[in-house]
């Protein structure tokens, strides 16, 4: 049995931090580092709330390139990192910001994504490749006041048309299937969190099943269930005393995963962002060695991701050096990549610097 995986939450609030590129987010999928609470500013539990009751939004000094947000000619402050909606719902600053001022970047790292696919398709790799919707590109629905106005409005639609509009036969395309649910009335993002549950994380890996092998796919199994978390929105901002409770899909394939030792080079880095694992019996699983490479929406979905891979690895985009990265996609037989919707423009995996590492990578495997 693999250990259980630490609070996300808890994580986030540990792993912000940059990589020296300028102008690119270096923790993919993490918010601005948590304001400190206020003690003047009482906070009462609120345990197994299944909707969700927001506290005061903190502000974030710096957009995703400065202190301001520019886009379609106007200057903006950046977005608070929590942003209230409807039905209890709260959102992530970060969605808006980049929806507001990544406009034909957005465009430019979908075509950035195919290109990296392609690289590896011609190393003889199995790649396949995906956006995880922000929860504001599923459920615009829940969306009350926008940061930014008509230039958020314009830019998630835009944003949401271009990834339904995407087409690649390596390309896993999520959004549009996880709206579809969504208006049906499934839960699929948690009210508190910046991201999916389960609901859909199971969705999302029985895709990856589906591409790789439908033989595979059949054999999944999951069974309803219910979760409680710590929601990182609330933490991010300081509170530690809110529990969230959500519907849940609990992976019950037929295999057993066995956690390897963490490949960090670094002894000091964290050993959840590099994890490895073999699953058994083979015969029920993807052969080879794989590598997920993503942010923490991969890591949300690794409990019914795992299962699939026969050999296994895990690297945090952002958290593992683009050195590791490279290296290890030069030596995977498979390779499963996710960049998170308000990273697409920005991501440090999509930048023409690794690019060129991982040529280099991929000529010294060869």
């Amino acid at each position: 049995m693999s250990r259980p995986l630490p609070s996300l939450a808890a994580l986030l609030t540990a792993v912000t931090l940059a990589l020296g590129v300028v102008g690119v987010v270096g923790v993919e999928a993490t918010g601005a580092p948590a304001a400190p609470r206020d003690p003047g500013r009482a906070h009462a539990p609120v345990l197994d709330h299944r909707s969700g009751v927001g506290p005061a939004t903190v502000a974030r000094a710096q957009g995703p390139y400065g202190r301001l947000v520019s886009g379609r000619g106007a200057a903006y402050l950046p977005a608070p990192m929590s942003v209230e909606g409807r039905d209890g719902y709260l959102f992530y600053g970060e969605d808006f910001d980049s929806a507001c001022l990544d406009g034909e970047q957005f465009d430019l790292g979908l075509r950035r994504m195919r290109a990296f696919a392609r690289m590896l398709r011609a190393a003889g790799k199995r790649v396949l490749f995906s956006v995880a919707p922000n929860k504001s590109g599923v459920l615009p629905g829940e969306l009350a006041g926008l940061p930014h106005g008509s230039c958020d409005r314009s830019g998630l639609r835009h944003q949401a048309a271009a990834l339904d509009a995407f087409r690649d036969a390596d390309f896993i395309a999520m959004r549009a299937r996880l709206a579809r649910m969504a208006a049906r009335g499934v839960q699929l993002y948690w009210h508190m969190d910046t991201h999916w549950t389960t609901v859909a994380s199971t969705r999302y890996a029985f895709q990856v099943a589906r591409r790789l092998d439908l033989r595979l796919a059949k054999r999944q199994r999951y069974a309803p269930a219910r979760r409680t978390i710590l929601p990182d929105l609330m933490q991010l901002q300081g509170i530690y005393d809110v529990r969230e409770t959500a519907p849940a899909r609990r992976t019950t394939t037929r295999v057993r995963v066995a956690e390897g030792p963490s490949g960090a080079e670094d002894p000091a880095a964290p050993g959840w962002a590099d994890q490895s694992w073999e699953s058994r019996p083979a015969a029920r699983t993807w052969r080879g060695r794989s590598l997920l490479v993503g942010d923490s929406f991969t890591f949300t979905a690794l409990e019914s991701l795992r299962p699939l891979f026969r050999h296994g690895r895990f690297l945090w985009i952002g958290l593992a050096s683009l050195d590791e990265i490279a290296a290890a996609m030069a030596e995977a037989d498979t390779v499963v990549l996710e960049v998170v919707q308000r990273y697409v423009g920005r991501s440090v995996l999509l930048q023409p610097s690794f690019r060129k590492t991982l040529q280099q990578a991929l000529a010294e495997r060869s």
